[in-house]
């Protein structure tokens, strides 16, 4: 599988840490990191990211001020994902209270030493998800924390009703024929829909879309 998001940002503040971490990845992982306090400017690029933050910075939403998501339209345009450091044991329901939970690809705790970061680094790298399992069960076991984002506001209207011919069962040329569109159009239109709502196949989509859809939608699909 083709490794994406070549480019690697560190918003920790420039120091010796950060230093030892830019260094650390270099020489152990292959791929060059940049410091950066504002990131309008690859937002404006639209080019890939990985986005290395300290655990404090994510949960207060430092790291989103900066310019990285000045509002939540841009959650669906900016394609960058995170990996946050020195996560504190104890405290990991804080994450389920920020919005882009769903961008983040690594967690690493405080007292994780740096064979383990190269390792969850390199599995980010090849589109793993690099989570504690007991995390990973607290997210999979509880209710959506965000609830009030919906498909509605990353979604436009037409993408919604493609997203929901697909997910109640529907092919590509059947969602064509019923919405009087070519069959390329629907798959420009899937191929923008996973983009956004961070999905990769056919069936990841219909689960967000039984989570994010009214009771009523959800419950067509699943007869469907």
């Amino acid at each position: 599988m083709a490794i994406k998001y070549p480019l690697v940002h560190i918003t920790i503040p420039s120091g010796i840490i950060s230093e030892l971490m830019r260094t650390y990845i270099l020489e152990n992982c292959k791929r060059n990191c940049l410091f950066v306090e504002n990131l309008q400017d690859e937002e404006a690029s639209g080019k890939d990211i990985i986005v290395i933050c300290d655990w404090y910075d994510f949960v207060a939403g430092r790291v989103v001020k900066t310019g990285l998501e000045r509002n939540e339209s841009t959650l669906s345009t900016l394609n960058a994902l995170y990996i946050v450091i020195n996560m504190v044991k104890g405290e990991e329901e804080q994450l389920g209270s920020s919005p882009h939970l769903r961008k983040i690809r690594g967690l690493f705790y405080i007292d994780d030493n740096l064979d383990t970061f190269r390792k969850g680094f390199l599995a980010i790298l090849n589109e793993e998800i690099w989570v504690p399992r007991a995390v990973l069960m607290k997210w999979m076991n509880s209710p959506s924390k965000n609830k009030s984002v919906t498909a509605q506001e990353i979604l436009s209207s037409r993408e919604e009703s493609v997203l929901k011919l697909m997910a109640g069962g529907m092919s590509n040329k059947e969602i064509s024929e019923e919405l009087y569109i070519s069959a390329n159009t629907v798959k420009a239109h899937l191929y923008n829909i996973y983009k956004k709502i961070e999905v990769s196949n056919r069936l990841q989509a219909a689960r967000w879309a039984s989570t994010y859809f009214d009771e009523r939608t959800s419950s067509k699909m699943a007869a469907g």
